[in-house]
């Protein structure tokens, strides 16, 4: 028997891990006053409990990079790597096709790493890049579309600049 009160009653199909590749975490709440002898039925909207992430390369990285990857995390857990190179027996990185799933935080910090083929540099040709998303919410999908913008030469030497959903980095 419930006694009376406030109550706020909770309903999801599965707790949101800090960061997966698991797909479909579904929930919701509401608050209920229960009172003496009363029955009560409640709805409980439900909705995505998780956010996503996902990342879009296009194919010419192929032949510009050896490696390129996105690492990301909710800054409080551990992070995913979605990668042109994935390891099939580590259960955190997966191919560009997928799509990651992280408990909200309210922010996601994604770092892309590219290692150029032909480059000669102090870096190895390694380029590093660091960003966070802020206001992340539940239920939103966070895509990152990447693309090569005009070539340039800087002193004899190939210069790469790389485009994200439209801004240059």
């Amino acid at each position: 028997k419930v006694l009376m009160g406030s109550y706020t009653v909770v309903a999801e199909n599965k707790e949101v891990p800090d960061a997966s590749f698991e797909d479909g975490f579904y929930g919701g709440q509401v608050s209920v006053k229960i009172k003496a002898e009363e029955t009560k039925t409640i709805e409980i909207p439900c909705g995505r409990t998780d956010c996503k992430f996902s990342v879009e390369f296009p194919e010419e990285f192929e032949s510009l990079f050896t490696e390129y990857y996105v690492e990301v995390s909710n800054g409080e857990g551990e992070s995913l790597r979605l990668t042109s190179d994935p390891d099939e027996n580590d259960p955190k990185q997966r191919g560009f096709d997928a799509k990651a799933s992280f408990k909200v935080t309210g922010k996601l910090v994604w770092n892309l790493y590219m290692k150029n083929t032909d480059s000669k540099d102090e870096n190895g040709g390694i380029f590093t890049y660091t960003k966070t998303i802020e206001d992340v919410t539940a239920g939103q999908h966070y895509h990152l579309a990447f693309a090569l913008a005009e070539e340039e030469l800087v002193d004899g030497v190939f210069a790469l600049r790389v485009r994200i959903d439209g801004g240059m980095i």
